[in-house]
């Protein structure tokens, strides 16, 4: 084994943390090269002292309590947002969807209509009366007539004649 490799697992090797193969290894690799067995010394030495001085440090009477108030908070915090995504997800991403769904079936519709009036007005001028006649028969403009001078039907007609649009 490499200097390199035993390096990385020194820390895990003083912890017992390694398999039976990697600790034989790793022990007859520090056998043979003094440097490897100083660092793994030193880091045992440390180990050691960690855990001695473990069993005189005391937390403060709070800070369990402090603790105990920072995961609260921070789970509160972490669940408003986590509902403010599932509202965007249950919500706004499907509507906003539809919307765009709608909207572009309705330019589809309305550029559809006008190019397939001026590819038949190109093709055939003389038609073009027959063209519109189609086009009321196909979009059904014609149960507008019977709607009263200021209604809505009445307004779309009107709408459509300024634009030069077949009515």
């Amino acid at each position: 084994m490499k200097c390199q490799k035993v390096r990385k697992k020194s820390s895990a090797f003083v912890d017992g943390e390694l398999s039976e193969k990697k600790k034989v290894e790793i022990t007859h690799h520090l056998e043979t090269c003094p440097s490897c067995g100083e660092e793994v010394k030193v880091l045992s030495s440390l180990s050691v002292l960690l855990m001695e001085e473990k069993e005189s440090i005391k937390a403060s009477p709070y800070f369990w309590n402090k603790l105990e108030q920072r995961i609260i908070h921070a789970e509160t915090n972490k669940n408003a947002f986590d509902a403010l995504l599932e509202w965007l997800n249950r919500t706004l991403i499907p509507a906003s969807a539809t919307a765009v769904v709608v909207i572009g079936l309705f330019i589809g519709i309305c550029l559809g209509g006008i190019i397939y009036t001026r590819i038949a007005q190109i093709l055939n001028p003389d038609s073009s009366s027959l063209v519109q006649q189609e086009m009321n028969q196909s979009l059904h403009l014609s149960t507008l007539n019977d709607f009263p001078q200021e209604s809505i039907g009445e307004i779309y007609i009107g709408l459509l004649a300024e634009n030069n649009l077949p009515k």
